[in-house]
């Protein structure tokens, strides 16, 4: 009788033993889905603010109007101007927006620890801030009135601007990319920026555990005013518009 017992007993540990195991396999799946989640929310967060104001230059949101002569930026020694504010092109929020697993879309200025992960998109926003600020010496900020805006880093009112019909705003320059690395935990990788803080591309850490981002644009092919299709960023319809 003894030894029927022990033998019961020792089945009905093995499957409390069972239990206990699924469901601390289950807890800790659901964990990391619930964190994954979080970084995804988050992530999406962050860029939906920076997204939205894509184009904003002020008192107006014609690109070519923006005239971003006469301010310097840089990314440690290196001069970054001609990339960081675009100054080849007209101002637009989706110039520079490449689906590229290079970092050589943001030249001289490279990414932090080994570099951006391979077949991963790159995305730069610019935008003026979305509330008016304080003139600034050292920062480079965009002087705006209805129909024009102008780059400036002087802490100074630009030529041709009325001090009551304009408005003052931070420039705002961000190039999202993932990093194969993080700041705080080694070979993990993690959403970053180089931002544009005064007149300098600073390399910031959004959240680290973000392994893949992939951009696609809506295009409106017969301008309507509604999308018809998605493409991805180095798509030719991108590229020439």
């Amino acid at each position: 009788e003894l030894m029927v017992a022990m033998v019961l007993g020792l089945f009905l540990m093995i499957g409390a033993m069972s239990v206990y195991t699924q469901g601390r396999q289950h807890y800790q799946s659901a964990g990391s889905v619930a964190r994954l989640q979080e970084n995804v929310r988050f992530a999406f967060d962050v860029l939906e603010a920076d997204i939205l104001l894509a184009g904003f230059w002020g008192q107006h949101n014609i690109g070519t109007n923006t005239n971003v002569s006469g301010v310097a930026v840089a990314c440690g020694a290196n001069n970054v101007t001609a990339w960081a504010l675009d100054t080849a092109n007209p101002v637009e929020g989706t110039n520079n927006v490449p689906g590229s697993s290079n970092e050589n879309v943001m030249p001289n200025c490279s990414a932090f620890g080994d570099g951006v992960i391979p077949d991963t998109d790159v995305l730069v926003v610019r935008h003026a801030s979305g509330q008016s600020q304080a003139f600034t010496n050292g920062r480079i900020q965009i002087q705006s009135d209805l129909g024009k805006s102008q780059t400036f880093s002087d802490g100074a009112l630009p030529l041709g601007f009325d001090a009551i019909e304009s408005t003052t705003h931070d420039a705002v320059v961000n190039a999202w990319y993932l990093s194969t690395d993080s700041s705080t935990l080694d070979d993990v990788p993690s959403l970053r920026r180089r931002t544009l803080i005064n007149t300098t591309m600073v390399d910031e850490e959004v959240i680290a555990g973000v392994e893949n981002m992939q951009i696609q644009f809506g295009v409106d092919t017969d301008n309507d005013g509604s999308i018809e299709r998605f493409v991805d960023p180095d798509n030719d319809v991108v590229a020439g518009n």
